[in-house]
């Protein structure tokens, strides 16, 4: 049974995870860094962060392990970043360098 207390605390950890996810979704898809390479976008996060955000998903969801799936699908925003940090180092790494716009 669910207390009021309960009930309460998980309304606001899920009101600020939606915060972070809105805020994630807006920082790192809307609104890019003019300033950063393209390539820690579109590889980065478009590419690896959504394509293994849902890689895992769904391979938990195949192999019937639903609870790390249903973990695993509110783990948007981290993947995302996940996402942001490894374009972020490709582009380091890569020998063309950006110039910027």
């Amino acid at each position: 049974m669910m207390t009021p207390a309960l009930a309460t605390l998980l309304t606001a950890v899920l009101a600020a995870w939606l915060t972070f996810l809105a805020w994630t979704i807006w920082k790192l898809w809307l609104r890019r860094d003019k300033t950063l390479d393209p390539r820690v976008y579109t590889l980065g996060v478009q590419m690896f962060g959504i394509s293994t955000w849902a890689g895992t998903t769904l391979l938990l969801l195949y192999m019937r392990i639903t609870e790390f799936a249903a973990v695993a699908a509110f783990m948007l925003p981290a993947f995302l970043w996940a996402g942001f940090f490894w374009g972020e180092a490709m582009a380091r790494l890569s020998n063309n360098r950006w110039r910027g716009p």
